[in-house]
């Protein structure tokens, strides 16, 4: 639990980071210095928001794989 909740929490403000480089990228009066550092950023951001996903993922999967699964009769079902 204490791993989703961490991932959540650090997935809406590197959505913020994001977002808020997007906006300042369209700015055509930016140096190329300045732009470099917003690219710099939101990759940095966009990277971590991968990072959280993927360990959101696991902690999917492995929550999966302890709870108990019970064979399913088909036949049965699709006649249903």
């Amino acid at each position: 639990d204490m791993i989703q909740l961490a991932a959540h929490d650090l997935r809406s403000p590197l959505n913020v980071i994001v977002m808020h480089c997007d906006l300042l990228l369209e700015d055509q009066a930016l140096s190329e210095t300045q732009r470099r550092a917003l690219t710099d950023t939101r990759s940095s951001a966009s990277r971590m928001t991968r990072i959280v996903t993927d360990i959101l993922s696991l902690q999917r999967i492995e929550a999966m794989d302890t709870i108990g699964h019970e064979a399913v009769a088909l036949a049965g079902l699709v006649e249903a």
